[in-house]
């Protein structure tokens, strides 16, 4: 079954440039190389002076969604997570499997 990593990423208005930074030079780069398709970067609406950016890529099965996204928090998460703090940074990853109706 194919799948789809989202990770949503949530942070101050003051982090921006720092997870912008460290999406397009980590994340996306690595997403495109472990994935099955390019990844997609999605703004959304900035909610309550949160600023909002999702990152889709798809993968050939649920299990190598997993290993990417244990690999990838470990080298870009956490250490933004670390040098932003939680009242500025936080992410979430959701695997949905494609499906066809």
């Amino acid at each position: 079954m194919k799948a789809l990593l989202n990770t949503s990423f949530f942070f101050a208005p003051a982090a921006e440039s720092s997870v912008r930074a460290a999406l397009r030079d980590h994340w996306i780069p690595a997403s495109n190389a472990a994935g099955t398709g390019p990844a997609i970067c999605l703004a959304l609406p900035d909610e309550e002076g949160i600023c909002r950016l999702a990152v889709q890529t798809p993968f050939d099965n649920a299990e190598s969604a997993q290993r990417f996204r244990e690999t990838i928090t470990a080298q870009v998460a956490a250490p933004l997570l670390g040098k932003l703090g939680a009242d500025s940074f936080t992410c979430f990853s959701t695997i949905m499997e494609i499906i066809d109706l």
